[in-house]
């Protein structure tokens, strides 16, 4: 709980159950982690690598995709003042994803989808245990 895994290597980690609640995990690597049934509600992930990360039945964290054409995973963590969104690099909250989306996808066919992803993940974290 709370811990400061900040640019951690924890590439294939088992980390099942593991309580990272408010966890510093700012650049940390978790390609391939097992976060089976971890509680990462309140963590920090700016910049996290979670790719391929296993995180069935993970505590206060949702995903969706792929979506559009970079086929990104976008993922919400569940804070107290709202989801918190990364989206490969990005780090923000709903309205500031949103935001960002409008600005770098005006015009584009890929908006609507990436607005409506965010906003699915966005409540499946919210509603997570």
């Amino acid at each position: 709980r709370g811990a400061d895994l900040r640019g951690a290597d924890l590439h294939w980690a088992v980390l099942r159950g593991a309580d990272l609640h408010r966890a510093d995990l700012h650049w940390a690597v978790l390609r391939g982690a097992d976060l089976r049934g971890a509680d990462l509600h309140r963590a920090d992930l700016r910049g996290a690598d979670l790719h391929r990360a296993d995180l069935r039945g993970a505590v206060g964290i949702a995903s969706t995709g792929p979506v559009g054409h970079e086929s990104r995973t976008i993922y919400a963590v569940r804070h107290d003042g709202g989801p918190m969104i990364q989206a490969g690099c990005w780090w923000g909250t709903v309205p500031d994803t949103i935001e960002r989306i409008e600005r770098d996808y005006a015009g584009s066919p890929l908006r609507e989808a990436y607005i409506a992803a965010v906003h699915d993940v966005a409540a499946r974290a919210m509603g997570a245990t």
